[in-house]
């Protein structure tokens, strides 16, 4: 049963906040399978049950619409004949790096201490001790000697740090196009498939491949469902919700069977992220509801930002050590107690309060 009606948003943060629970498990679920592998830097895959697990690394897709979205929607309201308002760019940098360099900071030194030792470790690549420097400025996407080493899922974050530098460029033609402004994502979107087209037909490699322009498609279908009208219904909203799912899953049984290579190299997730962008598009519907037992997984998503960052040193620190169950399942639920700690620690003592501060409350 849901609660008496309340505040929309408060209904739209607990959703939200559900579906990012959800990406922060499927990554980790993933990392849990890749690296129990002999050789998780050169995976095989073998049987239904590997291709699901590996299909999970599109989770870090959903961060990718969601950062669109959240960046977006808000500015939308307010502005003129519904295209977004411009932000004051020092007010909008600030609380961009209060909101992701401290706990990416304390995940990168964690991430340090906890993996030093362990080189030659299965999984754990680490890079020069003179290029740790490049980690503080969100460059380790584009050095080789850099790129997927450490902490590697936080090559997301350097291409979420590249969006929010150039973002507030993208509203100054949106501001001023009135009910058009959803041209601009669109616009985007053409741009990173232009770019994806562009690096696959060059065999560019992967740095060209995790540049903030091949995943500006992801990127901007946040920004594009934002200007969607609301839902006047939780029917209208589930059966959105719904075919989002089927396309999510559609997108994963593609990439399973490998149909298309050129497709699958400019495409890439796009099929998927569309179908993210829907259930997030039905997830930020007031119609959708709160719902008291769902708490538990709400302060997950609240915490995703933690998990996401420490989850994959804990676990290759778990993994050198010889502490590693023997069978995945506990590895898993292993996994999710000591991310799920981290992420809430970090929650509670850094991002809580700093996001307060940088609202201006005591």
């Amino acid at each position: 049963m849901s609660e008496a009606k309340g505040a929309g948003v408060k209904h739209r943060a607990q959703a939200l906040d559900i579906v990012r629970a959800a990406a922060a498990l499927a990554v980790l679920t993933y990392h849990v399978w890749l690296y129990r592998l002999p050789r998780p830097n050169s995976p095989t895959r073998d049987g239904w049950v590997d291709f699901a697990l590996f299909e999970l690394r599109a989770g870090l897709i959903v961060f990718f619409v969601m950062s669109g979205y959240l960046l977006y929607r808000p500015l939308l309201r307010g502005g003129r004949d519904g295209a977004p308002r411009t932000v004051p760019l020092a007010a909008y940098y600030w609380r961009r790096v209060v909101r992701i360099v401290p706990g990416y900071y304390l995940a990168i030194a964690g991430s340090v201490l906890l993996l030093w030792s362990l080189d030659g470790t299965p999984g754990v690549r680490l890079p020069d001790a003179a290029d740790l420097w490049k980690f503080l400025f969100f460059l380790q996407n584009y050095y080789s000697d850099t790129l997927l080493t450490l902490d590697a899922p936080t090559w997301t974050l350097a291409v979420q740090a590249a969006f929010y530098l150039v973002f507030p460029f993208f509203l100054i033609p949106a501001s001023r196009l009135g009910a058009r402004a959803w041209v601009v994502p669109v616009v985007l979107i053409v741009f990173g498939l232009a770019w994806n087209w562009y690096s696959y037909s060059n065999a560019l490699g992967p740095i060209a491949r995790l540049a903030m322009p091949a995943m500006l498609p992801y990127l901007a279908l946040g920004m594009l469902i934002a200007h969607l009208p609301p839902f006047g219904t939780r029917a209208t909203a589930v059966r959105v919700l719904l075919a989002g799912v089927a396309l999510a899953v559609a997108n994963g049984v593609w990439h399973a069977l490998g149909e298309g290579e050129w497709a699958l190299g400019v495409l890439r997730d796009l099929p998927g992220a569309i179908g993210y962008a829907l259930i997030i598009a039905a997830c930020a519907q007031p119609v959708i509801g709160f719902h008291r037992r769902l708490r538990p997984a709400e302060a997950f998503g609240r915490w995703s930002y933690g998990v996401f960052l420490w989850h994959l040193p804990l676990l290759l620190f778990i993994k050198g050590h010889g502490l590693m169950p023997g069978s995945g399942l506990a590895t898993w639920a292993l996994l999710i107690a000591v991310a799920a700690a981290a992420g809430a620690t970090q929650w509670r003592f850094v991002e809580r309060p700093l996001l307060a501060r940088s609202r201006g409350s005591s």
